[in-house]
């Protein structure tokens, strides 16, 4: 939403198409309404966590890091609000920087000299061999991409 005039109760009422269609067993239609409400300015925290959570499903390190900066950018405009959406939201965006470091770096069962584990690198093939198509929309520069 345009941050001049009524900004903050478009932004409410995003918020509360949002949050009955969760209620009313709808989540697609749920995340179908936040990626538009985003692009279009929204700032909401429930809006910001459900399009965060829908861009990272797909698990990549590409959705990963959309779905990161999308948690980033609505906290920056907070503005010391105490809606406990907000909070809820920060724990998302730590869910996601969780799940991003594990898709980096990953603990082996053998010890080093100081009894902790072994940080070892996940040995992904560079280019894997898939039969099937990816379960879940992939994020491309912060959208949703089918063909991505």
């Amino acid at each position: 939403m345009a941050r001049k005039g009524h900004g903050k109760l478009g932004d409410a009422t995003l918020r509360l198409v949002h949050q009955h269609w969760r209620d009313a067993g709808q989540p697609t239609r749920a995340d179908q309404l936040a990626q538009p409400a985003w692009e279009a300015g929204c700032r909401d925290a429930a809006i910001a966590e459900g399009l965060a959570v829908a861009l990272a499903a797909g698990g990549r390190e590409a959705d990963l890091q959309a779905g990161l900066a999308v948690c980033e950018e609505a906290l920056t405009a907070r503005n010391g609000n105490t809606d406990e959406a907000w909070a809820s939201l920060a724990i998302c965006k730590a869910s996601i920087d969780a799940r991003l470091e594990r898709r980096r770096v990953r603990y082996a069962t053998e010890m080093d000299e100081n009894g902790r584990l072994k940080m070892i690198r996940p040995r992904l093939p560079a280019k894997p061999h898939r039969t099937r198509k990816p379960r879940f929309l992939r994020a491309a520069n912060g959208r949703f991409d089918p063909a991505a």
